[in-house]
C-alpha cells in the first residue's frame, strides 16, 4: 500500500528536477526483478527496453531494445531474448512468473511512450517485482520533454 511520505526538500541530485510528490511503501516479498523503460530517440523514435531489473540491470547488462509500440507477442519475444529469462520460468523450484501479465505491462509501457512521444522523453519502471500471483511496480520515473 502506498502512503504519502513525510515532507521533503527538492532532490539536489538531479538538476532542474521538481519533485511534486513522494510515496513510501512497506517492504515487499521477493520475486524476479524486471525493468521496463522507454525513451524517445531523435533518430529511431520511441523505443522500449526490457531487462533484468533492480541492481541486476547495471550488473548483468541484460536488456533488449525494440521500437515501440510492441504487442504482447513481441513483448514475449523480448523476454525470451534475455539471458535471465529462465528466472521468469521458475528457476530452482521457484514458481514461474505470470508472463502474460508481464507482457501486457510491457505492451502498455510501450504504448505510453509511443502515444506520448511529443510530451515525454523517458519512462522507467524499475524494478517490477514479478511473482506467480502478481507483478508490482516498486519505482517509476516519467520525464516530460522541456
Amino acid at each position: 500500500m502506498l502512503r504519502p511520505a513525510a515532507s521533503h526538500e527538492q532532490d539536489s541530485s538531479r538538476a532542474n528536477v521538481k519533485i511534486e510528490q513522494r510515496f513510501r511503501q512497506d517492504r515487499l516479498a521477493s520475486g524476479v526483478e524486471i525493468m521496463v523503460g522507454g525513451r524517445v530517440d531523435p533518430l529511431f523514435g520511441p523505443l522500449i527496453v526490457v531487462g533484468m531489473g533492480g541492481i541486476l540491470v547495471e550488473l548483468l547488462q541484460d536488456s533488449v531494445v525494440q521500437q515501440a509500440p510492441v504487442d504482447a507477442a513481441q513483448a514475449s519475444h523480448m523476454l525470451k531474448r534475455l539471458s535471465g529469462y529462465r528466472l521468469l520460468q521458475g528457476f530452482r523450484g521457484a514458481a514461474a512468473v505470470d508472463e502474460a501479465q508481464l507482457c501486457a505491462i510491457i505492451q502498455r509501457v510501450s504504448e505510453l511512450i509511443s502515444d506520448h512521444r511529443a510530451t515525454l522523453s523517458e519512462v522507467d519502471v524499475n524494478p517490477l517485482i514479478c511473482t506467480a500471483e502478481r507483478i508490482l511496480a516498486v519505482d517509476a520515473l516519467v520525464v516530460k520533454l522541456r
